[in-house]
C-alpha cells in the first residue's frame, strides 16, 4: 500500500524553505527536497516542474504574507512611531526567519525575464507599504524629506535590516533599535 502523506504541498513548501535557508539556492536540490518531504522525486516534480518555480513560489508566499502584515499597520490607527517599531519589526522578523532568501536570487544569479516581472511586481507592493509609513505621516511632510530621498531611505532601511541579520545575528534588540534611531535622527 503507497505511503499517504497529509498537507503534502505544506510539507514540500516547509522542506523546502528549510533547505534553501540552510543551503542556499545553488546547494539545494530537487532530490534533497523529495527527500526531507518523504516523496519521491516524481512526485515532487508533478507539484513543481522545476527547483527554480519552487524557489520562486516560497519567495513570492513569503513576501506576500509580509506586504499583507504590512498593509494591516498601515490600516490600523496607532501613533507612527508605532507603526514604524512595527513596520521596523516585520520586516526585521520575516526577513530573518527566511534567512534572507530574497537576496538568494542574485547570488545564485537565477533572475530571468519571468522571475524578474514577479520580482519587481512584490517590490512595488512592498516598497508602497513601507513608502506608506513615511509619506502618511508628518515625517513625510518635512521640507528636507523629497520623494527622492525617501526612496534612499526606504532602500536603505530594506539594505541595513540584511546586513544587520548578517552580522549581528545574536542583536536583534539592538539592531531594530539602530535602525529606529537612524530614522527618528532623519526626522528630525
Amino acid at each position: 500500500m503507497p505511503k499517504i502523506i497529509e498537507d503534502v504541498e505544506e510539507n514540500i513548501f516547509k522542506s523546502a524553505m528549510e533547505l534553501f535557508s540552510l543551503k542556499g539556492y545553488q546547494d539545494t536540490e530537487m532530490k534533497m527536497i523529495a527527500e526531507k518531504a518523504g516523496l519521491a522525486v516524481g512526485t515532487l516534480y508533478n507539484y513543481y516542474r522545476s527547483k527554480n518555480g519552487l524557489f520562486m513560489y516560497i519567495l513570492e508566499s513569503e513576501w506576500q504574507e509580509t506586504c499583507n502584515k504590512l498593509e494591516n499597520i498601515n490600516c490600523s490607527s496607532m501613533p507612527w512611531d508605532e507603526k514604524l517599531k512595527e513596520t521596523l519589526y516585520v520586516l526585521y522578523e520575516d526577513m530573518e526567519d527566511r534567512k534572507c532568501l530574497g537576496f538568494e536570487l542574485l547570488r545564485a544569479n537565477m533572475i530571468n525575464s519571468k522571475n524578474k516581472e514577479k520580482l519587481l511586481l512584490l517590490k512595488d507592493v512592498l516598497l508602497s507599504n513601507i513608502r506608506r509609513i513615511f509619506i502618511d505621516s508628518s515625517f513625510g511632510h518635512k521640507q528636507h524629506l523629497t520623494p527622492e530621498i525617501i526612496e534612499r531611505l526606504i532602500d536603505m532601511v530594506v539594505t541595513t535590516t540584511h546586513r544587520l541579520i548578517v552580522l549581528f545575528p545574536s542583536e536583534k534588540e539592538k539592531n531594530l533599535e539602530y535602525l529606529y534611531c537612524i530614522i527618528k535622527k532623519i526626522a528630525a
